[in-house]
């Protein structure tokens, strides 16, 4: 377990304790004495729900999804053929809305207050508040805060003064391609001059430069929704997408307090930039410049990454912060488990933070906040602890030699609120100059625990803290589906009226230091609830504070909208366009309009038209296909078996015998019939037999439980691989067409898997075995691989035995039946040598007659070459010197048969040689034109 910090204050211990040389007292980080808080008052609405329909904070089961389901279907009746494929993703639907509904990483801060100019020369600012309004939270409002005043019974001379919302004039938006919930609304911090409103949706952030108009002007359109107009008008002047960003969507969106035409981005990969806000003087149209950017995560390193950075990445879920911290350059960006403080001057700079989450450790930063007195100081809020960081700036000039810039943790603080709750969020007001409220509120719950820090000494980072306390909203009245998503505290500060000297606690009050403050609750449902806080380190006066008693919002005369017209002056029509302040949603879907059938279409919608031709194409199966059952088909595979079918029995599988679509009605029955068969051909002799045609291991048809294969088997397991996978929501007509079908499949496995064989007779033919390898112990044989082939095929001439030189050579130092103590290595090597030496000279002498037969039968071959060119070139001579006509008696002819005399035709013209037709063949023989043909003689066979 990790060592404790002297920043840690536990309970029992005054912490850290400092001297203060100059006033020479301690000062210790806890103090013993703190103010309270107490509700004043009960809780209010400031503005209406807009949320007809809240979200269900619990899941649905599945007979509440039915009866969902069947109330839709009776409302819209054209979506009656999906109802049954509604359920489940309703079911599912149900969960993710109400995990969202109680919780989302994505959103932030819904409630943001800021300021824009209520006249042409922007010498009057008002205090307009932002929210989201509509069903999904995706229109955003405006609406101009009005200063309002409360006091106790007939007292007028002190009163407490704050601001309250006057929902009569609001401005409203939304964007026109985008209808999803907003998901954050942030004002610059802006004194002089208006205020920048930065709206976070999905896919961008929209950034609004809001303004006052003379007139009620039209709201930008919508294809979705029907905004009323208003002389608020938003002026939305760019907009930063997530593509220049990174493509991933933000997480948060943040002003610099300093300069507030700067804001800073962060997506939910941890990718962060610093953008400027240029133009805009004298109605030059705003743009936007990225300055800095940079990411938070660690750099993926190449190969295979480190489990440090896997951590990084585990059980994010899109959660990330950026504000800026001490000064104009230095801001701090943060994930769950990371914290970065960066120096955004180029390049930017890292500077030393202290670690808020420990490696090893399950917490996950759940929110971070800047305190309103100190810009030096900053709120982390854990799982488990709140501390205060001081942050110390890096110098203007040299970056990297300021060692002490940085972020170092001064109070830690365990909250005990519970690790598993990741909806804690904190809300942060300034009671003084000095002092600083903490109330840190859960959305599961209306308990929230109230921490108070005060400066020690001014200009130093020390603080004092007393022990936290609670404080239950419970008098909110929530509802089952509401829950408190935000809270947002403002000081009331004391009036007087010397005019009036009407007596009342108000004076007390104020003389008792006691502090009144307004807080403003925003619940699920998009509605406001205000009450009023009394806080006083008196803790007798505390209980005796009474509530107010009457509110007034003081009319007075604006620059634009004339608020002070008579009531009985209804009849007054007011300029421009007509006031309303609901926001109406656009028709989505519209009735189709009623069909007025005619005499003729009511006569042609009674005619009959025969489809059943369609449906037996459909349904049933071709007529020609040749389907065969299974059991027919054993019937024959019997029959060739024992020889009494007189069909030619094919070479191939039993599956190219059948050749036929084969049906199957009984997967047992036919796998107990081809087990039948298969060993029948061991209790009765048949002409042929069944064999596989290789192992099952390799077709990967044997199992683990099943070594060999039936039809029973392959169906179990090609049902389990193909119908059990299929969706639940296949239909049952869909998985019985496709459960007939694995019948077939399994049968037309096992067919194919086998075929016929003859039976293997026993020859009395010798083996061929060398005789020296049979030893009458061992009864081994070296079997000629050639030898297997008999079983298919007849092998007439037998086949020599083979003996490879190697068990030759060994053979000749073993005797079979020699006594192995006898043997003798070198005289068995030189009688091998003296009998190789003799066969080498017995092979050299045959190989030297060999050559010399062979030059004999080279030379007569040639002198009978040379025999025949010269009989040939005589024969020529001859054919030269004879007379130039006809043979006597010339060969048939065919004349007058068509084809036949040309054919006859175009061998003459083939056979014509010089200048006459040859008619006749030349005759072999002695007295012929050919030399008769010279016998050979044939070579002697043997020797």
């Amino acid at each position: 377990m990790a060592k404790p910090s002297l920043s840690d204050l536990n309970f029992g211990h005054f912490g850290h304790a400092t001297y203060d040389l100059e006033n020479s007292e301690w000062a210790f980080a806890r103090e013993s004495t703190r103010k309270n808080l107490r509700v004043l008052v009960s809780w209010r609405t400031a503005l209406p729900a807009s949320t007809i329909c809240p979200e269900p904070r619990s899941t649905q089961d599945a007979y509440s999804s039915k009866q969902a389901v069947k109330g839709v279907v009776r409302d819209l009746s054209d979506i009656a053929p999906a109802a049954k494929k509604l359920t489940e993703p309703a079911l599912v639907s149900a969960a993710v809305t109400a995990t969202s509904a109680v919780h989302d990483p994505a959103k932030n801060n819904l409630l943001a207050f800021g300021s824009i100019p209520y006249d042409a020369r922007h010498t009057v600012v008002r205090r307009v508040g932002a929210t989201v309004t509509g069903e999904g939270g995706n229109i955003l409002r405006l609406v101009i805060l009005a200063n309002e005043q409360s006091g106790w019974g007939n007292e007028r001379s002190v009163f407490l003064e704050g601001y309250a919302f006057r929902e009569r004039e609001a401005g409203y938006w939304a964007h026109h391609e985008e209808a999803g919930p907003i998901q954050q609304l942030c004002f610059s911090h802006a004194e002089a001059e208006t205020s920048f409103l930065a709206v976070r949706l999905l896919t961008r952030t929209v950034v609004f430069q809001p303004a006052c108009r003379r007139h009620r002007v039209p709201a930008p359109s919508s294809q979705y929704y029907e905004l009323p107009p208003s002389t608020i008008d938003p002026c939305p002047i760019f907009e930063t997408p997530i593509a220049d960003t990174g493509a991933t969507p933000h997480a948060d969106v943040s002003f610099n307090p300093d300069y507030h035409r700067q804001f800073g981005l962060v997506d939910q990969a941890g990718n962060w930039s610093i953008w400027d806000i240029e133009s805009g003087y004298r109605r030059t149209q705003h743009t936007a410049a990225c300055t800095a950017r940079g990411s938070i995560m660690t750099a993926e390193p190449a190969g295979d990454p480190s489990p440090d950075f896997k951590a990084e990445l585990t059980g994010e879920d899109g959660w990330a912060r950026i504000l800026w911290i001490g000064n104009v350059t230095t801001i701090l960006v943060c994930n769950r488990r990371n914290v970065k403080v960066l120096d955004i001057r180029s390049p930017p700079t890292e500077l030393r933070c202290s670690e808020i989450v420990p490696a090893r450790s399950g917490d996950w930063i759940l929110d971070v906040k800047a305190t309103p007195n100190n810009k030096d100081q900053l709120l982390v809020l854990t799982s488990s602890r709140l501390i205060i960081l001081a942050v110390t700036c890096s110098s203007e000039n040299l970056i990297s030699l300021d060692s002490s810039a940085g972020a170092t943790t001064t109070v830690s603080w365990t909250h005990f609120r519970g690790l598993e709750d990741v909806t804690l969020r904190l809300c942060v007001y300034a009671a003084s100059d000095k002092e600083t409220f903490i109330i840190m509120h859960s959305r599961i719950n209306t308990l929230a625990t109230i921490f108070q820090f005060q400066d020690s000494n001014p200009g130093t980072t020390s603080v004092s803290a007393p022990d936290p306390f609670l404080l239950n909203f419970g008098s909110i009245g929530l509802a089952d589906s509401q829950q408190v998503n935000e809270l947002y505290v403002e000081k009331l500060q004391f009036n007087v009226n010397d005019e009036d000297n009407s007596a009342g606690p108000g004076r007390l009050y104020r003389d008792e230091d006691v502090h009144f403050y307004q807080l403003s609750a925003m619940l699920s449902d998009l509605s406001i609830q205000q009450t009023t806080l009394c806080a006083s380190s008196n803790t007798h006066l505390l209980p005796s504070i009474e509530p107010t008693s009457w509110r007034n919002v003081p009319r007075r005369r604006d620059y634009f909208i004339n608020e002070e017209r008579e009531v009985g002056d209804d009849f007054i029509v007011e300029d421009g366009l007509e006031h309303t302040s609901t926001v109406a949603v656009k028709e989505p879907y519209r009735r189709q309009r009623a069909v007025h059938h005619s005499p003729l279409a009511e006569l042609e919608s009674t005619r009959i038209t025969d489809f059943s031709v369609l449906y037996n194409s459909l349904v049933q199966t071709d007529p020609s296909e040749n389907v065969r059952d299974i059991v027919v088909v054993f019937d024959e595979l019997r029959g060739i078996m024992n020889g009494s079918s007189q069909a030619d029995v094919p070479m191939g599988t039993l599956m190219e015998i059948t050749q036929v679509a084969i049906s199957v009605i009984d997967v047992d029955e036919a796998s107990s019939n081809l087990q039948d068969i298969l060993s029948a051909e061991h209790h009765a002799p048949n002409v042929f037999m069944l064999q596989q045609i290789v192992s099952p291991h390799v077709l990967d048809l044997a199992t683990e439980r099943d070594l060999t294969p039936t039809i029973s088997s392959m169906y179990d397991m090609v049902l389990q691989k193909w119908i059990a996978s299929l969706p639940s929501n296949v239909p049952a007509r869909i998985r019985q067409a496709k459960e007939r079908l694995v019948r077939r499949i399994a049968v037309e496995i096992m067919l194919a898997s086998h075929r016929f064989r003859t039976h293997e007779t026993p020859q009395s033919s010798p083996v061929d075995v060398d005789p020296g390898l049979v030893d009458d112990t061992s009864q081994q044989l070296v079997v000629n691989p050639l030898s297997r082939l008999g079983k298919y095929f007849e092998i007439i001439k037998p086949v020599a035995p083979f003996t490879s030189p190697e068990v030759t050579q060994v053979l000749a130092h073993l005797q079979i039946g020699s006594d192995p103590n006898t043997y003798d290595w070198e005289a068995t090597e030189r009688e091998t040598q003296a009998e190789l030496s003799d066969e080498d000279e017995e092979s050299s002498q045959q190989k030297r007659e060999k050559e010399q037969e062979k030059e004999r039968e080279r030379k007569r071959k040639q002198r009978f070459e040379r025999n025949q060119k010269r009989e040939d070139e005589l024969a020529k001579e001859q054919a030269r010197s004879l007379p130039l006509f006809p043979r006597s008696s010339p060969g048939p002819m065919t004349l007058g048969m068509g084809s036949q005399a040309e054919n006859h035709t175009q061998l003459l013209s083939s056979q014509s040689l010089g200048g006459f037709i040859v008619q006749s063949q030349v005759e072999p023989g002695r007295h012929g034109g050919r030399p008769a043909k010279k016998k050979l003689r044939s070579r002697l066979s043997g020797f």
